[in-house]
């Protein structure tokens, strides 16, 4: 069953996304290979994001934290495929007559 079924996410929406994120083990030098054979059994995390939609299209949905009308927050950027969940909690209508946000 597809979690977004049915969903529909446009840009202005408020969201929360449940979601498994990926890892990346280790830096630029040798592993210890034991360490690095536990941590890859491990389950990958998973994480909670809040935001406000910037865009939702076939393969991922971005939100920001903050929007204003000529400067937002940082962007997550969070591929369809690893998200397990959407709530819509609500519409921003601050900035409705800002033209990326129109229904």
């Amino acid at each position: 069953m597809n979690p977004l079924e049915g969903s529909v996410i446009r840009q202005g929406d408020v969201i929360l996304i449940r979601w498994i994120d990926a890892v990346t083990h280790g830096d630029c030098t040798w592993q210890d290979l034991a360490e690095t054979k536990e941590d890859a059994e491990k389950e990958p995390p998973m994480m909670c994001t809040t935001g406000i939609v910037l865009t939702a299209v076939d393969t991922h949905i971005a939100v920001t934290d903050s929007i204003g009308e000529e400067e937002c927050g940082h962007m997550t950027k969070i591929p369809r495929g690893m998200i397990i969940d959407i709530q819509k909690l609500d519409r921003l209508t601050a900035f409705m007559a800002h033209e990326d946000l129109e229904d």
